[in-house]
Parts: structure tokens; C-alpha cells; sequence
């Protein structure tokens, strides 16, 4: 199982925002069947890996995780393991963290080929939501026609947040207005102050 240098934003995923606590978490990131989750206890966040284990070097007396293994991996143990990614690998396989089982450990390697670093953690189940279900409970709303999708660029959401953060709002309300004839939808911005507001024009809706 492979873990990229991409996901290593899910780190930040675990800290809670607010005092809202709709159930129980230990903090981690969750490795279940390939997929590795992250909630801070309002957000749930998924990356799904790659399974590409032989392919991997370094992974002498290791073994391969079986499809459904589950275990939360500690925040501090990511993070190690994520500063010891080769920052310019000489192949693309190594800007991944390998992940495997030794000795009942898991095991999170990483090389350039010449050094092999690995952070090795007890595996543990600990405290995390039900996902499958969360994501169940959204699929039944879209199925039932309860939901509208539409495409925000990044640089639009960055200049959400950049306004946002000079009025030191703490959300950014979005309000969308559909045109039913062309399948289009316009964007009011809103945050705190009401003396501020934005408008972002048309994004095509999925409908």
C-alpha cells in the first residue's frame, strides 16, 4: 500500500475547528481498505491509495497489508514519516510512503534508494465515525435529487477566503441562484460583515 506526498494535507484534517462533537475520534488519519481517512469531527476527508506493493524497494521482510485492514495511524507518526519523503526522488514511485506489516507493526518506509527511514506504530482501532455510512446517508440525497453541483475554480475560493480573512469573518456563506433554462447557477459571496458581498458568475450545474 502506497501513500503519496499529496495526501499529506489530511494531517491537518484532524484538528477540530469548533467544540461540536458529533461522536467520538482519536486523533489520526484512518487506513481502512485502501482508503486513508481523516475527520476533525465536522469534515470527512478520503484519499484512496495504491496497492502496489512489489513494485515498492525497500520492502524486505515486510509483508503486504491484507483488503481489509483497519487501523488508525497517530498524527505524529504521519507526520514523521511524511519529512522523511525524499523532497527530489529519483523515481516517482519513491514520493510515496510505503505502508506494510512487521512483526505486528505497521510499518511506514520511505527511501531515495541510498537511506531507508521507517516509523513503525501498533496497529489500533481506537474511536472514528462510521464512514461508510456517511457517505451512504450523502449518495441517498443525491439519488433523490436532493442535492445541485457546481464547479468553483481554486483562485475564486482562494479570493473567498483572502476577503474573508481581511474582515476576519470566521465562514464564508455561499448562495446559489439557478437558471432552470440553461442549467447555470450564479454565486452571491457573504461573510460576517454585511457590509461585504461578492459575486462569482456562471458555472455550469450538474443537474
Amino acid at each position: 500500500m502506497l501513500i503519496p506526498k499529496e495526501a499529506e494535507y489530511l494531517k491537518g484534517m484532524t484538528t477540530p475547528i469548533s467544540r461540536v462533537t458529533y461522536y467520538e475520534v482519536t486523533k489520526g488519519v484512518r487506513l481502512r481498505g485502501g482508503i486513508l481517512e481523516a475527520t476533525d469531527n465536522e469534515a470527512l476527508w478520503r484519499h484512496t491509495l495504491q496497492t502496489l506493493h512489489e513494485e515498492f524497494p525497500a520492502t524486505q521482510g515486510s509483508e503486504a497489508l491484507p483488503d481489509d485492514f483497519t487501523s488508525i495511524i497517530p498524527v505524529k507518526a504521519f507526520e514523521k514519516a511524511m519529512k522523511n519523503v525524499p523532497k527530489k526522488p529519483s523515481l516517482s514511485i519513491l514520493n510515496n510512503i510505503h505502508v506494510s506489516m512487521s512483526d505486528g507493526k505497521i510499518k511506514l518506509t520511505t527511501t531515495d534508494l541510498e537511506t531507508t527511514d521507517s516509523v513503525e506504530v501498533k496497529p489500533f482501532e481506537g474511536e472514528f465515525p462510521d464512514t461508510d455510512n456517511v457517505v451512504k446517508e450523502f449518495n441517498k440525497l443525491v439519488e433523490s435529487q436532493k442535492s445541485e453541483k457546481v464547479a468553483i475554480g481554486v483562485p475564486h475560493l482562494e479570493k473567498m477566503l483572502k476577503v474573508a480573512k481581511s474582515q476576519k469573518s470566521d465562514y464564508v456563506e455561499l448562495e446559489l441562484a439557478f437558471s432552470d433554462e440553461e442549467d447555470i447557477a450564479m454565486i452571491r459571496v457573504k461573510i460576517s460583515n454585511p457590509d461585504v458581498e461578492g459575486y462569482v458568475a456562471p458555472f455550469f450545474v450538474d443537474r
